[in-house]
């Protein structure tokens, strides 16, 4: 009976263990990939801000508001999907392009 449990949980293990793999996982160029279209080019702030720098705006009233730059970069991120209850990492679902200043 020991023989006949251990078998049945080895194979209900490898069975989980390759169930929880995905298409994604195996051939990630069919994620999809959404970059900046021209559009999306003329709404973002094109200036070179270095790191440290202090960027002033000024609204109708005359206030002034004062940011430091932290970083500007644009790169490829992912979207992941949540992770599982056992704590497995979530499923790429798709890159896109990011602009942070």
């Amino acid at each position: 009976m020991k023989h006949v449990f251990k078998i049945v949980l080895t194979s209900l293990t490898l069975v989980l263990f390759f169930a929880c793999s995905s298409e994604n996982d195996q051939n990630p160029d069919n994620t999809p990939y959404y970059v900046f279209n021209t559009e999306d080019a003329s709404l973002i702030i094109n200036y070179d801000y270095l790191p440290g720098q202090i960027i002033t705006y000024k609204n109708d009233a005359g206030e002034e508001l004062h940011f430091k730059v932290l970083e500007n970069e644009t790169i490829k991120r992912g979207s992941y999907s949540n992770g599982t209850f056992s704590g497995g990492g979530g499923i790429l679902e798709n890159h896109y392009d990011s602009k942070i200043i």
